[in-house]
């Protein structure tokens, strides 16, 4: 249950290291697991992650407070790619 069992389970990688993809597909997720997953691919689910990363880009401002040893800032990935 939880970050890392998804991040496991969908992409084998740790909860720790998804590309910003993968994360605001998890952080879709989370108003339903259960039908909202990467696997289930669905219209409204997709939209829903994509509006999650474009917050994400728009917070870049915030990326300044991070560690130096933090993802790059261009570290960003489009959907589907």
């Amino acid at each position: 249950y939880g970050a890392e069992a998804a991040a496991q389970h969908y992409f084998h990688r740790p909860a720790a290291a998804p590309d910003a993809w993968q994360g605001a597909l998890l952080a879709a997720s989370l108003p339903r697991p259960t039908s909202w997953n990467p696997d289930s691919g669905g219209e409204r689910y997709l939209t829903f992650a994509t509006m999650i990363q474009m917050r994400v880009e728009r917070a870049r401002y915030l990326w300044r407070y991070l560690p130096d040893d933090s993802p790059p800032r261009d570290s960003v990935v489009t959907p589907g790619s």
